[in-house]
C-alpha cells in the first residue's frame, strides 16, 4: 500500500494520460509473439485464462517486485524457447 501510494503521489499525470491514449489507439500492423504473465490475485488487471498466459500463483499487481525470481525464470525460459 505504501509503494502504490508513493507511485501515485509522484506520478506524472500528463504522461499517464498520454500513454493511455497511445495504448488505446495503437494501430499495430505486425504480429509478434507475445508472453503474458498474470498474477492470480491481481485486482487491477484481472487474470485471463488463455493459452498464452502464464499464471503466477499468489501473484498480485506488483509481483514483478515480490515474485521477481519467478517472473524472471518465466521470461528467461520463454526467450530461450523462442530464439531457437
Amino acid at each position: 500500500k505504501e509503494l502504490l501510494s508513493s507511485i501515485l503521489k509522484n506520478a506524472d499525470l500528463s504522461f499517464y494520460k498520454w500513454a493511455l491514449v497511445q495504448i488505446s489507439t495503437w494501430s499495430n500492423d505486425q504480429r509478434i509473439q507475445c508472453l503474458k504473465i498474470v498474477g492470480e490475485k491481481d485486482k487491477l488487471m484481472l487474470p485471463t485464462h488463455d493459452k498464452k498466459s502464464v499464471q503466477i500463483e499468489g501473484g498480485e499487481h506488483f509481483m514483478i517486485m515480490d515474485k521477481a525470481d519467478q517472473v524472471s525464470a518465466i521470461i528467461n525460459a520463454y526467450c530461450s524457447n523462442t530464439t531457437k
